[in-house]
């Protein structure tokens, strides 16, 4: 089935030579004249997806209903409708702006929509009643919800499976996800979300981002989440979260999360005994190293992919030697058994990335697959390495390495 789709940056583009001539009609108009057009020629009976990507409001009301009208008789599966342009409104001030309300519904056009997946951004909502029985996915950005919004949300959208609220004004600081079909929740800056009680077994992925201090977790169910990916605000909220997810979701499989290298420490202090993917993106001013990684690995017994993303600059590799980094320490005789992938971008090869880099050839016992990308740091948007310079930084990390590399069934990837 054909999808369309109207993107501003697009369409202008496309039409660059009738946009040059400015005639006598604003950008806007001359937007809403193409769509409108471009609709009034279709002629097929379906439609798979209806796309809108523009700085519209109520003024064009009239015409935005009119395209969801006609997407709705056309049986369409899938809409999308971004009014946000080049700004970006807080929930709070769609009001004040204008925003265009979002007519529910039209959806449904005298029988069940077919609508399977809904995404809006900078609108507000109109009422919600039993027009999203068959909607699988929701995507709401900018959107100010009200308590009847969220009820039916939970209790009409029968066969929800992935959910996403950013940048949306709840109604209230507790937030109960109810919902027997959900298998995905994404959560980012949402106010004045304090509290997320899951009353859902059905979920398996959770991701947060949240500008709150403290958020609490409670599980009035036993959960099946396995997939955990989080952004805290602070230091503090940081900690807060990550001692949730290891008291009540300790059989998570995969972890995704911004860390400092303090943070780590606690990390290592945890046990999560059926973790497989660990991703951790690393900042601080407290350099990174082996000593503090090493617990690290060791509270994820059954590992086995590991990504980090380093945030901290050190030195060159040529300064390395005079910092003084060790290698594991001395009564370090562990092994790890399951971890087979491992990938580490950092500044310029720094020196404590490659001690850590040997730790693993050393004791990753089934390691089948290492890369290691050098990246050049940025200063004021200019690469301060040429590509030679990066070529040279590559040649020494490898060099590091060489020794250490295992003899067979491995590959090291430098970049």
């Amino acid at each position: 089935m054909p999808e369309l789709n109207f993107d501003w940056t697009q369409l202008f583009k496309s039409q660059k030579k009738l946009f040059a001539a400015r005639v006598c009609k604003s950008h806007k108009e001359l937007f809403v004249s193409t769509v409108d057009q471009c609709l009034n020629l279709y002629a097929g009976q379906n439609m798979k997806k209806l796309s809108i990507c523009y700085e519209l409001g109520e003024n064009h009301a009239l015409f935005l209903d009119g395209w969801i009208t006609f997407a709705a008789t056309k049986g369409v599966e899938m809409v999308v409708l971004d009014l946000s342009g080049k700004k970006s409104y807080r929930y709070g001030d769609l009001h004040k702006q204008g925003c265009y309300i979002f007519p529910c519904h039209l959806l449904s056009h005298g029988a069940v929509s077919k609508l399977e997946c809904l995404m809006l951004s900078s609108v507000i909502l109109g009422p919600m009643t039993d027009q999203f029985s068959n909607l699988k996915q929701l995507t709401l950005n900018r959107v100010l919800l009200n308590p009847t919004h969220v009820e039916t949300i939970f209790s009409s959208c029968s066969k929800l499976m992935f959910l996403e609220l950013s940048s949306c004004g709840l109604p209230d600081s507790k937030l109960c996800i109810r919902s027997r079909s959900l298998k995905f929740l994404n959560l980012e800056d949402c106010e004045p979300l304090k509290e997320i009680e899951f009353c859902s077994k059905s979920i398996t992925e959770f991701h947060y981002f949240g500008l709150i201090e403290d958020v609490e977790l409670s599980f009035s169910e036993v959960s099946n989440i396995e997939i955990v990916r989080f952004r805290a605000a602070s230091f503090r909220s940081g900690e807060n979260f990550l001692s949730q997810v290891r008291r009540s979701l300790p059989q998570i499989k995969s972890l995704n999360t911004l860390i400092t290298t303090d943070q780590l420490k606690l990390l290592g202090c945890s046990k999560f005994t059926n973790i497989e993917h660990l991703e951790l993106t690393i900042f601080g001013r407290i350099q990174f190293d082996t000593v503090k990684m090493s617990p690290v690995i060791k509270s994820c017994p059954l590992l086995k992919t590991l990504v980090i993303h380093n945030t901290c600059h050190e030195g060159p590799l040529d300064d390395g030697q005079s910092r003084g980094y060790g290698y594991a320490p001395a009564n370090e005789v562990d092994h790890h058994h399951h971890l087979k992938q491992v990938k580490i971008d950092a500044f310029c090869g720094t020196w404590s990335y490659i001690i850590f880099a040997i730790y693993l050839l050393k004791h990753a016992v089934a390691l089948e697959h290492m890369f290691i990308e050098i990246r050049s740091p940025y200063m004021g948007g200019v690469q301060r390495f040429s590509r030679y310079q990066e070529k040279r930084e590559q040649n020494l990390v490898y060099e590091q390495l060489r020794e250490h590399i295992p003899s067979k069934d491995f590959e090291l990837i430098i970049a």
